[in-house]
């Protein structure tokens, strides 16, 4: 019911008989609490579910303004140190894909870096954010986080990669040369991090979705929202090209 409201931009005549805190707790469940309520907005609906969709909406919006004004740190600390990152996942998708950053829920923030040691670079300079390394990870563990504790709580978490995916089987699709030379720029921060491009990232996205299939994880909105959405930004060209990728790197 969820997913058709999504697309359709309505509740199903099913949904009537539903507790509004069923649906309002999948919905958050499935990180599209935000989300739903934007595609819900203006619509006729129950007052418990109106004031729950608000509410977590607004939620979203203030921990999505907490996580950039972070993330404006971040970027600040690697241009001065020279580090090239990419911005994966959620937070770099809530920039350029969906309308409004929060309508996109993240719990962290994902970096790509060219190397290991230029992850390793990014850690020692974080350090003074107040960011901590978290664990030492192992040679063939390809993402390292660092976790900001404030009064014995986590506020934010860093992932470090060095490759784009955290996979022995993925850990050599896609080069972070040729990502870099295609990325799309994000004028909403600095102007230091890029994005994947948007043939990049629904690669990136179908990646992590075989990933979790392996690892025997169900579907979730979250990410399927993100790959309905990215299929939408891409033409006939960019379709081929995403396949020609797929082929030259045997996925």
């Amino acid at each position: 019911a969820i997913a058709m409201a999504l697309r359709d931009g309505m509740l199903p005549a099913a949904t009537s008989t539903m507790p509004a805190e069923r649906l309002l707790a999948v919905a958050a469940e499935e990180g599209v609490l935000p989300l739903l309520e934007w595609r819900l907005r203006g619509q006729s609906l129950p007052e418990a579910l109106r004031e729950g969709l608000s509410r977590g909406a607004r939620e979203a919006a203030v921990q999505c303004l907490y996580r950039e004004m972070e993330l404006r740190k971040v970027e600040r600390v690697l241009n001065r140190d020279g580090i090239n990152a990419l911005l994966l996942k959620g937070n770099a998708l809530g920039i350029w894909l969906y309308q409004e950053p929060y309508l996109r829920v993240n719990s962290d923030i994902d970096l790509l870096f060219e190397s290991r040691q230029s992850a390793e670079l990014a850690v020692a300079a974080f350090s003074e954010l107040g960011y901590m390394l978290s664990f030492t990870p192992a040679v063939n563990n390809y993402e390292m986080t660092c976790r900001l504790v404030v009064d014995g709580s986590s506020r934010c978490e860093l992932d470090l990669h060095c490759r784009l995916v955290n996979s022995a089987a993925y850990a050599d699709v896609l080069s972070f040369e040729e990502l870099w030379h295609a990325a799309t720029p994000l004028p909403a921060l600095a102007g230091g991090l890029k994005a994947l491009s948007p043939v990049h990232a629904l690669m990136h996205a179908c990646m992590n979705r075989a990933l979790d299939m392996q690892n025997g994880l169900p579907d979730r909105l979250k990410p399927l929202s993100d790959i309905h959405l990215l299929l939408g930004r891409l033409d006939d060209l960019a379709w081929d090209a995403l396949i020609e990728l797929a082929r030259a790197n045997n996925i």
